[in-house]
Formats: C-alpha cells, sequence, structure tokens
C-alpha cells in the first residue's frame, strides 16, 4: 500500500485572521497592565519663553519650566534643565524648588542654545530619584534671530507669518571667504505667553534672554505690566543692538516709561497727518516727539546700538492689525536690525566662537586669543631658563665629567658619575618647568566693552583662561548682569553644572588635569555710570568728555589707519583730540602674522608692554581690524580692571585688561528719509486753522528698492 503525505495548509485569508486574533488576544492582556502603571507624581512642561518658533541656537535663550505636584505629599527637590548635542557633554541646570501638595510651580531658566536642534530635557528630582520629565528640541532659523511680539491677544503673529529679509550671505564661497551675496530668509516669529492667573506676560529677566532676538514689537500697555528688572532687561537689551517697537492703544500709551525716556514728550498732531504709504494704512494722525526723528509710520530714535521706533497707530489690534502696510513696516525694521552697521562688533550673548585658526578666509577666530590666554603656550622665561639649563647639562656631562674622572684616574667612575648628573640635571629641568609654570593658579582675561558715543550703558565679552597647577574641579561665579560659558576643557568631565540657587549662577563641576588651562566666556551689559561723548567742527571731532565714573586709560582715535593720541581722560573730564595723527597704522594682510606691526603699534599707544601684544593681536582677530568699518572712527582705551570673582579654588590675576571700543553715534535715518521737523522752533509747534499737512509723500520703489531700507 502506497502511502501518500498531503501538506497541511490554511488558506491565506484564515491565517490572516488567525493572526489578528491573537494580537487581539495579546493586547487585550497588555492593555490592563498599562493601564495600571501609575502616573508621574509631578507633571512638567518645559516652552521658550518667547515662544518655541524663536526659540533659536547660537545664542542664549530663557525656558519656563512648569512643574506640578499631582500628589498629596511635599516634595523638596529640584528642577534640573539638560541641554545636550550630539558632539558635545551635556550640560546641566539646576535650580533648587520645593514643591506643595496639588501645587504648580513655575521657574524660568537661562542658557547657551548651541545650536538648531539642541536637545533640552528638563526633569523633576528629589535625591536621585525622577519624578517627571519632558523634553523639546531648539529651533531652525537660517536669519539667526526672530521678531516677537508681546501682545494680548497676539493677533499680530498670523500677519507676520512667512516674513522674509534680505540677509548677506555669510557661507563660505570656494576658497573659504564670505562670497558677500544676498540671500532671502524666513524670520522665525515668537509669541511670548501671558500668565493666565495674573495677566502679566511671561518674559526673561535679564537681558541675554534676548540674544536671538532681533525685533520686539510691543503693545505700549503690555510693557507697564514687566517689572522693574524685566524692563530693565528690556532697556538693556535695546542699547546693546535690540530694535523696539512700541504700539500705542492711546494716548495716555505715549507716557509709559520707556517712551518718555527715549522721546521725551509726545503727543498726537492737532494739525498734520501721515501720508498714506507702505507703512501708514491710511490718513492719520502724526506724532509730535520732542526727541527723536520723524518718520512715516511715527517717531524713531538711535538708543546706543538698537533703536526704538513708536507708531502713531496701533498696529497690534483691527483695524490695522491685518494691514499690509504694517507687515511692510515690520518686514524692514526686521531686515534694518538684521543687517544694520551701526551695530557693535559683538552681538549681545550670540555666536559660537571658532578655536581654528583660519586666517585665509578673513572670518573672526579665538585661536590667536586663546593662545595669549594659556600659559601652556607663551611663557618665554621658562623657556629661556631650561634652555640654559640644557647648555649647563651638556657642559657639566662633557667637559667637566671626563675632567674629574680623568682626575680621579679611574675611568669606571663614568659609569657612575654620568648617570647621577643626568639625573641631577633633569631634576633641576623638572624643576625649572614646574616653576616656570607657576605654582599658584592663575588666570590670564581680556574684556571688550563696546560703547557708543552718549550711551551709559554697553554691551562687553570677555575671555578667560583659568590655569590649573594641580588636578582639581573648581566653580565660578558669574559676574553680576551676565553669564559665563565654557569654551574648552580636556579635563574629561561629562559636562557643567550651572548652579541656580543663589542670586547668580555658578559653574560647577568643572575638572582639569595639571597645567591644565579651562577657557571661558562671559556675556553682560554694563553700566559706565555715564556717557561718553565727541564734541564737533563739522565733521571732524575735536574734544572727548568722559561723563563715566571710570578713567579712559590712554585714549586714542584710529581712523582709516591714522592715530590720534589723546592720552588719559579721567572721569569728569574733557581732552581735545589733537588735528595731526601720531602715527599710521600698517596696512599689512592678516593679523595672524608675527612681522604685522600693528598689534604691536596699538599696545604701545595702549601703554601695554611688548609682550601684551599677543592679547591685541587676538582682540584685532576677533573684531576684525583696529577700525571694523573704514568710514567711521573707532575711539580705544583702557579700563581699570574689575575685582576678581568668586572661584573655589582661588584663582590670582596674572593679567586682566580691558579694553573698551567708542564707536561714534549714527547719523542717517534709521528707516530712509525723515520728515521736516517744525518751523517754529518749539516743541510742540503752535495749533493753526490751516488745512492738516502730509509730512510725507508716498514712498517710491526708486527711492528705497526694499520698502524704505537703504
Amino acid at each position: 500500500m502506497t502511502i501518500v503525505s498531503r501538506s497541511f495548509s490554511i488558506p491565506s485569508n484564515h491565517a490572516t485572521q488567525l493572526v489578528a486574533a491573537l494580537l487581539a488576544i495579546v493586547a487585550s492582556l497588555a492593555t490592563p497592565a498599562r493601564a495600571q502603571e501609575p502616573p508621574p507624581p509631578v507633571e512638567v512642561r518645559v516652552e521658550g519663553v518667547l515662544g518655541n518658533e524663536a526659540l533659536i541656537g547660537d545664542g542664549y535663550a530663557t525656558v519656563a519650566v512648569t512643574v506640578r505636584n499631582l500628589t498629596r505629599e511635599t516634595f523638596r527637590g529640584r528642577v534640573l534643565v539638560r541641554t545636550s548635542q550630539w558632539n558635545q557633554s551635556p550640560d546641566r541646570h539646576v535650580v533648587p524648588l520645593d514643591l506643595p501638595p496639588a501645587e504648580q510651580r513655575r521657574t524660568l531658566v537661562t542658557f547657551f542654545v548651541n545650536g538648531s536642534g539642541t536637545q533640552i530635557e528638563a526633569r523633576y528630582e528629589v535625591g536621585d530619584a525622577l519624578l517627571g520629565s519632558t523634553s523639546m528640541s531648539s529651533a531652525y532659523a537660517p536669519s539667526g534671530r526672530s521678531l516677537v511680539v508681546l501682545a494680548d491677544p497676539p493677533r499680530l503673529r498670523a500677519t507676520l507669518l512667512d516674513l522674509q529679509a534680505s540677509v548677506p550671505d555669510e557661507n563660505p564661497g570656494y576658497y573659504g571667504a564670505a562670497t558677500g551675496a544676498e540671500r532671502a530668509v524666513q524670520v522665525p516669529i515668537g509669541t511670548i505667553t501671558i500668565d493666565a492667573t495674573t495677566g502679566d506676560p511671561i518674559v526673561p529677566d535679564d537681558a541675554l534672554g534676548y540674544s536671538t532676538v532681533a525685533v520686539l514689537a510691543a503693545q505700549a500697555p503690555m510693557l507697564t505690566r514687566l517689572s522693574d528688572r524685566e524692563l530693565d532687561a528690556v532697556r538693556r537689551w535695546v542699547h546693546a543692538g535690540g530694535h523696539l517697537v512700541i504700539f500705542p492703544r492711546s494716548e495716555g500709551d505715549l507716557a509709559t516709561p520707556l517712551v518718555r525716556e527715549t522721546f521725551g514728550a509726545v503727543r498726537f498732531s492737532e494739525t498734520q497727518r501721515l501720508a498714506p504709504g507702505d507703512f501708514t494704512p491710511g490718513s492719520l494722525p502724526a506724532l509730535e516727539c520732542a526727541r527723536g526723528v520723524t518718520e512715516r509710520f511715527g517717531c524713531a530714535d538711535r538708543v546706543g546700538a538698537g533703536a526704538v521706533y513708536l507708531t502713531a497707530y496701533d498696529a497690534s489690534a483691527p483695524p490695522h492689525v491685518d494691514r499690509p502696510e504694517l507687515r511692510e513696516l515690520l518686514r524692514s525694521i526686521a531686515q534694518r536690525a538684521l543687517r544694520d552697521p551701526a551695530s557693535t562688533r559683538f552681538t549681545l550673548g550670540r555666536g559660537v566662537d571658532s578655536l581654528e585658526q583660519t586666517w585665509w578666509d578673513g572670518r573672526p577666530s579665538l585661536a590667536r586669543l586663546r593662545a595669549a590666554l594659556d600659559p601652556n603656550e607663551g611663557y618665554r622665561p621658562a623657556l629661556g631658563l631650561v634652555g640654559i639649563v640644557l647648555f649647563l647639562y651638556v657642559i657639566v656631562v662633557g667637559p667637566l665629567n671626563f675632567r674629574f674622572v680623568l682626575q680621579r684616574n679611574r675611568p669606571t667612575l663614568a659609569l657612575v658619575s654620568t648617570p647621577i648628573l643626568a639625573i641631577g640635571c633633569a631634576t633641576v629641568m623638572l624643576v625649572v618647568g614646574y616653576l616656570g609654570k607657576g605654582v599658584t593658579m592663575r588666570y590670564r582675561r581680556v574684556e571688550i566693552v563696546e560703547a557708543v558715543e552718549g550711551d551709559a550703558l554697553a554691551p562687553t565679552r570677555a575671555y578667560a583662561g583659568y590655569f590649573l597647577t594641580a588636578p582639581s574641579t573648581i566653580e565660578v561665579a558669574t559676574r553680576e548682569g551676565g553669564r559665563t560659558m565654557r569654551l574648552a576643557s580636556g579635563g574629561g568631565d561629562d559636562g557643567l553644572v550651572y548652579d541656580h540657587s543663589g542670586e547668580r549662577p555658578r559653574l560647577t563641576s568643572m575638572r582639569g588635569g595639571l597645567w591644565e588651562t579651562i577657557f571661558l566666556r562671559d556675556d553682560r551689559v554694563v553700566d559706565l555710570g555715564g556717557p561718553i561723548r565727541f564734541a564737533y567742527e563739522g565733521d571732524r571731532l575735536v574734544s572727548i568728555t568722559n561723563e563715566s565714573q571710570q578713567p579712559l586709560r590712554a585714549a586714542f582715535i584710529v581712523d582709516e589707519s591714522r592715530v590720534y593720541a589723546i592720552g588719559d581722560v579721567e572721569a569728569g573730564t574733557t581732552r581735545p583730540i589733537p588735528a595731526s595723527a601720531a602715527t599710521v597704522l600698517s596696512s599689512g594682510f592678516g593679523f595672524d602674522e608675527e612681522d604685522n606691526p600693528t598689534p604691536r603699534d596699538i599696545a604701545r599707544q595702549l601703554g601695554l608692554e611688548e609682550d601684551d601684544a599677543r592679547y591685541v593681536r587676538g582682540v584685532l582677530r576677533l573684531i576684525g581690524g583696529p577700525s571694523p568699518s573704514p568710514s567711521e572712527p573707532l575711539l580705544w582705551a583702557r579700563l581699570d580692571p574689575e575685582p576678581t570673582v568668586e572661584s573655589e579654588p582661588s584663582f590670582g590675576a596674572e593679567r586682566d585688561l580691558r579694553f573698551v571700543l567708542l564707536h561714534p553715534r549714527p547719523r542717517y535715518d534709521l528707516l530712509g528719509r525723515a520728515a521736516p521737523p517744525t518751523t517754529d522752533g518749539s516743541v510742540w509747534g503752535e495749533p493753526t486753522g490751516e488745512t492738516p499737512t502730509e509730512l510725507l509723500p508716498p514712498p517710491t520703489n526708486a527711492a528705497s528698492p526694499d520698502g524704505g531700507v537703504p
């Protein structure tokens, strides 16, 4: 009998149904298990206070971390914000925070965001236990900075979506240098959140929180809801290069603090009206401002390195909020802010420093200054001592040693004396090298204060190298009104911990090895105590008056490579500016070249030692030359160093240099042609019965190709 084997098979449709049934059974068994998992005891939320779209990289940002206790237990823990990128160790920001039962707390944390795609994780921890967490990432912004709306409700944001501006293309070409071409970029639009309980806006409480903001468009009533510290942060941001647009909702808003301190007395004109145009949605009453420039939309004035704009109409609410004229106005202001030639060299808190020596493309590089701040790369006395010891070693081990052996008439004695002398000389070299490096913890620091003529507030940037003479874990406090970040360290630590428990953050958990240098950067806005002013005869500078509280040491002016020496200008004094140049700086290419005499000439003018020319060379490499703008004179001077910041262990100051660079106040209109002033010489002008006249004719493309921005 033949047995024929038959294979058993399930039809494909039945097989599919069987698999689906099995998956349903597994899911039904797993669902109760997941449902039984308890929720986290603490709910955590994190968001950018200027809007998540405006939380962009290469600058400081402020996030609001909100934690809510879902239990009936009191937690005594901390909020931890962890930032990380794929190629860097994470940084952690710690804020102690107690959380009562069923309560909600919010804390603001300001930190540096390295670039787009930076991961930001917010956690609430008690001891080593994680009670809740959430995360987000920074946004991508090719424009580099954003436009933020401060209004309630923020209807203006919808009008500004997909806003674009034209900026210079700074991407390197074939040979590494920027091409100088123009490109259109989309400007991120952020919106400030309003606290649902108090109705107050949630904004940064320090100027660095606005470092990635180009324009802040604010309702005047919202500015009055800010605390003194929050308003001071906005004020310092403007002085450091920010552009603030204020929309008054009523005539009473013209007397708000920021409006009065910028424009003085302001009122709506009874005789003049704005001409309809690309910035004005109709014939509207004009503004009369005691200070500043009358523009096609209202008034504007320079404030330090930034500007304040006051519109004659409420552009944040109907009927004007949806008009294309408003969009064009803010586009022009944003474009001016993104490419403002009056801005200081260092945009407040922005930019990732390059440690590469890229002299061929002319881009700013920290490599030269980093080398000057590192004792490992330039202690010449130690090198000279080691050279002398090596020379003596050759003489002692050679002629003197063999003469000693010959006198003893014992040739085998050289087998003993030579190693002893070699070990002794090696020990001497080690001692000389160690002493040459130094036996005390110390730092070298260079600060660049960029001020604008007539302004008491100035943005600054400082670089410091902290040199360790023993393996250590160090803590450094930040300076008042600023933030400190680490640039480079080879100590093998797994990221910094920024302790926010005190009034100012502290950098902790920085580990360094023997003879290692840790490099830090400070960004802040300082108050000089008063402005520094120039006096003019025509277009020529004739004198300088120092109304600040700090003396200017060895001041001089660089104008098209010519140097006009002034000397010391004590606080409260005036010094003349000579009409003839003291010297002419070299026009050689590149400040990286050691044979370029310009750094030595500037160091000599500043009253520094010849060895300090390396610091000047590093500063020139960062700012692009003795006078970054060929058509603009620049005043150089030294300021007295400040007290050393607290640190553990203590570091002494080996070299602490503070340079002040004073830019003349810009003498051009912010957005093109300005309206003529009143003809009677009074602040307000006298009302007449004549028909109101237009301040400006409608602008034409021929006069302003890009819609108003020269």
